[in-house]
């Protein structure tokens, strides 16, 4: 098989798309959290300590020496947004066109409507379960005659602001530290009200990456450092990193989020664990049949 590489080019073995991501966040120690909001979303923290943040599921080596990307991940994220419009979004569209504004910007104006917490109605997005819970299934909780469509798509965001948060504190089990400031980057950056969501959850300051594709910078800043560019990591983020908005936590809205965190949102698992077995039994039962 030929590659048509040149003879003597230099092949370097970067980091998983993450960990890129993570450093091209900034993220090189437990001060700082990177979170991706793409596809799937991730929480990210690095250690100089090897650890698995949930038994069985190995930390990453990050793209640089004496480093580990410690993850856990929410395999259905910003991709709920497209759930979302694919099945009840039909008259946003509609009524966004009318108005010659992107959907997102006209769901975003919507969503303003609604308070934190969305009149109670609180969501997990386990529409595609990760590896600790296999057999977990999406659940929306709290459902009364006064919500609306908008209170379903703004209780996706809550709930993936919920998981990560209870990645977060997965992740802190093993580091012994809550990052100071989180750092976002992914498509779903973009959404100021996302962001403002992740800071009132978290009760932390949200900084919005101000490349956009972070993990393409990380994979760029892994070449330099291996190419001697430049002497370590802290030098390659001081040059090449840059941070855009910064946003800080309403306290009255961390205060209700809190609550439905600590009351509703940690409490659904274990109490729906047997359901959710149920469920897949029942699906597994009726393709036998």
């Amino acid at each position: 098989v030929k590659s048509h590489i040149p003879e003597g080019t230099v092949l370097i073995a970067s980091g998983s798309d993450k960990s890129c991501e993570t450093l091209g966040n900034g993220c090189i120690d437990k001060t700082k959290a990177s979170i991706s909001l793409g596809t799937a979303c991730t929480i990210d923290i690095v250690d100089s300590k090897y650890s698995e943040p949930e038994t069985f599921l190995p930390s990453y080596q990050a793209p640089y020496p004496n480093a580990f990307d410690l993850e856990v991940q929410i395999y259905r994220g910003m991709w709920m947004v497209r759930w979302y419009l694919d099945n009840f979004g039909a008259n946003d569209m509609i009524e966004a066109k009318e108005k010659g504004m992107p959907v997102e910007d006209y769901l975003a104006f919507e969503m303003e409507k609604i308070p934190c917490g969305c009149d109670g109605l609180v969501l997990q997005p386990y529409w595609g379960p990760g590896l600790k819970r296999p057999n977990a299934k999406g659940s929306i909780v709290g459902f009364s005659g006064v919500h609306t469509r908008h209170h379903l798509y703004r209780a996706i965001f809550e709930g993936i602001a919920f998981a990560l948060r209870e990645g977060m504190e997965t992740i802190m089990k093993k580091t012994k530290r809550k990052p100071d400031c989180l750092v976002v980057s992914g498509g779903g950056s973009r959404s100021s009200f996302m962001c403002h969501i992740l800071a009132d959850v978290f009760n932390l300051p949200v900084v919005c990456s101000a490349t956009s594709e972070s993990s393409s910078l990380g994979g760029a800043m892994s070449g330099f450092l291996s190419l001697g560019i430049f002497p370590n990591e802290k030098e390659a983020v001081k040059s090449m990193v840059r941070e855009g908005e910064e946003i800080k936590p309403t306290p009255e809205h961390h205060r209700l989020y809190e609550k439905v965190y600590q009351k509703i949102y940690l409490k659904m698992y274990p109490k729906m664990k047997s359901v959710y077995d149920s469920c897949k039994n029942f699906y597994l039962d009726e393709k036998k049949d």
